[in-house]
This record gives structure tokens, sequence and C-alpha cells, in this order.
């Protein structure tokens, strides 16, 4: 590990981010309408320290949280999963304790939502990419995606708040969720940026006619026929021999994730659209509803409030994961390349401006106030985390070089979403 990840790791580990808040987190959050007296119907202030949480913990029944993880344990995919699960029985002094399955070990990741709607889970992930029509408001946000930073360092920054901050705003969005018996705790998850990964480098729009690439949503897919490439649906655990075979010649997806799938060895050219654009697949980190409401107000809180260090930990893994990447791609003669202008001009033409029209006429949600806040939300949400000492401009060829020569300040910007949407939605 080089020595400014090293650096950025550690200093996040020692402090558990949630700690860390606490030495720049000015304002508590909401007033709870809870008394005074203590107990676990009193609540906590948002920055508690853990000795503080386990206090207000003490006459708490202990009980279970059956959920599940994306990835395999240990995996780039599961960690940030697993430690936040790991900081709830941590910070409630082990009052909760967590029944956690590894890589969908519980409910397949198209059933995810059904599991908890249900009971059989009580929290985990959730993709809605999977049943657009069940979750078309939030399928019509995700469809406009090409809106985050294609900057692999800024990329799951961006993502992540710009998003929630326009989620969290569309009342169609929270209530499509509610309505199906899951409360949403993270509203919209990512780990961005995604890329059209090829066998072979695409130097110009000529270059692109008739390629084949796997999509990772309908959206993606329009991207693609935009400039002149077919999208072909392939799963995705077939994507290397599909490629490797001459079936496919590219593949549409996060190079953090093609790379756990070794697609790397077979397409190493990694291209991304710094002015138009990629779309990307969020997902949405939901509870049972009906049991989340039923847990003392300190355990809704802590379950809430944790998000930041799962925040944390999501960005920090999918630097890593997009470093080992990179490492991959040039290892099998590879590299990430900026596609050309004219490839990007016909993105944006047939691609994204369709998509936003598209948006502007969805039938289940505003959508003329929704592009409007995402694009609002987008362009402010960049401008803090430059201010925060992260460049939008870092490549991928260049992540690993930057991360070692820079402190940005994850933690201050990590306060700063804190304080615009998490604080606004805590349980009071």
């Amino acid at each position: 590990m080089f020595r400014g990840r090293q650096r950025l790791f550690s200093a996040l580990a020692t402090t558990g981010v949630g700690v860390l808040l606490l030495s720049s987190c000015a304002s508590p959050g909401p007033e709870t309408d809870a008394p005074d007296a203590g107990g676990p119907q009193a609540g906590v202030e948002f920055g508690a320290s853990k000795e503080e949480w386990i206090a207000a913990f003490e006459d708490v029944e202990p009980f279970e949280i059956r959920a599940q993880t994306p990835g395999p344990q240990g995996s780039l995919g599961s960690i940030a999963w697993e430690e936040y699960y790991e900081s709830l029985e941590e910070y409630s002094g082990g009052k909760i304790t967590v029944d956690l399955g590894y890589a969908y070990a519980y409910a397949a990741a198209n059933e995810v939502d059904e599991a908890i709607s249900d009971g059989t889970l009580d929290m985990g992930p959730i993709l809605p990419t999977y049943d657009p029509a069940k979750y078309p408001a939030f399928s019509t946000m995700s469809n406009l995606t090409y809106l985050t930073s294609q900057s692999p360092l800024v990329a799951t920054l961006h993502a992540n708040t710009y998003l929630n901050t326009a989620a969290w705003a569309t009342p169609e969005i929270v209530e499509e969720f509610r309505s199906d018996g899951i409360e949403p705790i993270w509203l919209a998850n990512s780990t961005a940026p995604t890329a059209i990964i090829c066998g072979d480098p695409i130097e110009s729009l000529a270059g692109a006619q008739g390629l084949q690439s796997q999509a990772s949503s309908p959206a993606a897919g329009l991207q693609l026929q935009a400039i002149g490439m077919t999208p072909v649906a392939v799963p995705f655990t077939d994507v290397f021999e599909s490629i490797q075979r001459g079936v496919l010649q590219c593949t549409n997806t996060n190079p953090g994730y093609a790379h756990l799938f070794g697609v790397m060895e077979v397409a190493p050219f990694v291209h991304f659209a710094p002015q138009a654009g990629i779309v990307h697949t969020p997902g949405n980190f939901g509870a049972n509803a009906d049991w989340f409401s039923s847990l003392p107000l300190v355990a809704r809180q802590l379950i809430w409030d944790r998000q930041t260090l799962f925040f944390a930990r999501t960005v920090e893994t999918t630097w890593e994961s997009l470093l080992d990447a990179i490492q991959a791609a040039e290892s099998s003669g590879g590299r990430a390349i900026d596609f050309a202008g004219d490839i990007q001009d016909a993105l944006v033409k047939n691609g994204n401006d369709p998509l936003r029209q598209q948006a502007i006429d969805a039938p289940d949600v505003n959508g003329e106030a929704l592009v409007e806040i995402l694009e609002a939300a987008a362009a402010d949400w960049l401008a803090v985390i430059e201010s925060f000492g992260f460049d939008p401009d870092v490549t991928l060829n260049d992540l690993g070089a930057w991360l070692a020569d820079n402190d940005p300040d994850l933690a201050g910007f990590v306060d700063e979403m804190a304080q615009d949407f998490i604080l606004e939605h805590r349980p009071n």
C-alpha cells in the first residue's frame, strides 16, 4: 500500500469517522421530542462518543439485526457494510448483535426488496434497477446519473451526495419505498464511476460502430446506442468469457467491479467521458419499516448516525478497488482513456439529451422538478467537494500518485454531508 493511501485510511480508521465528527460538528441536529429523563426513548445527540452511546443503551433490551452484504466476507465490496454493522454492535455495548450473511446469502440481489418488505431481512442493500416498474421515480433519477463526475477520485463522493439531496427532496422517490414497507436509510447508494471497458481502445466515433457491449441498465443501453454500439443482455458473470470468445467487445460497469470478475485480463482499456458522463446504477440501503419503527429511539438514531462510517468506508474501498483495477489493466497492456470529443458529443446529443427529456416527461414523478434539483445539486456538491481538497480532474491513471501526494479532508467532507441531509432526516 502506498504512503498517501495508508495515511488517509489509517487516520479515518482510528477516528472511526463518527468520533471524528465530534471535533467538527457544531450543531447537534434536530431537537428530539422525547423526554429529557434519559433512557432508550430520550435519544442521543448527533456526534456523541462511543461511551455516551453505550450509556444510552443501558436500558435497551438486546436485539438482533438480520442483514447481508453484497460481497464475499472481507472483500472490497463487503468491507464498508461489515464495519458498519460491527460499529452498531460496538456502540450499543453489545445490545445489538448482527446475523450477517455475505454475498447475498439470505436473498438474491433481485429479491432483497421483497425480503426486507416481508421481514426475512431487517436491513440490506437494494438494487431498484432490477424492477424499474416498481420504483419508477428512483429509476428516472438513475437515468440522469450522467451528471456524476467521471473522476475516480470524486465520483463516489459526488454521486452519494447530490443523488441523496435530490432523492430526499423528491416525495415520489421516498414514498415508493415506504409504500413497499421499506424505510430508506441511505436513500441513494453508489460506487461510481462507470466506464466502458473494452478489449481494444476506442479512439473515434467511427471506431465504436458495431461494437457489442454488455449494458448495466436500459439507460446505459441508450448511451451505447448513441455512439453506435450494440447493447447486449449478458449476465455479468458471463462477461469475461463473452469478451474472451469475441461475443462481446466491451462491458459497461465500474472498473473495480470488472476487476473483481477478472475482466481486466481480457478488456484492459477503460474509457471515460468526463464532459458527457456515463450513467450508473445507484442502489438503496433500506430497513423493514415496521421493524425499524418498533425499535427504541436510541437504536434508530445509532443505525442512522453510523451512516457516516458507512459512507467514508464506501469511498475508501471504492478508491482501493479502482487502484487495483487500473493496476490489473496496466498489467494486461491497457490504460484509462478519455473518449474523443466526437464520441462525447454523440453521447450528449443522442443519449443524455433524450434521457433528460424522458425524465421531464416521466408520468410517475414531477420530472421537471427532479431534473432541476438534480442538475443544481450536482453542480453545488461538486463545488463543495473541490473546496475540501478533492481534484475533479484526477484520472484513473493518476489516482494512486494523487492520493500518495495529497491529504484531502474526507472527515470534513463527511461532516458537511451529514449537516445537509443525514441530520435533516434523523429519527427524533
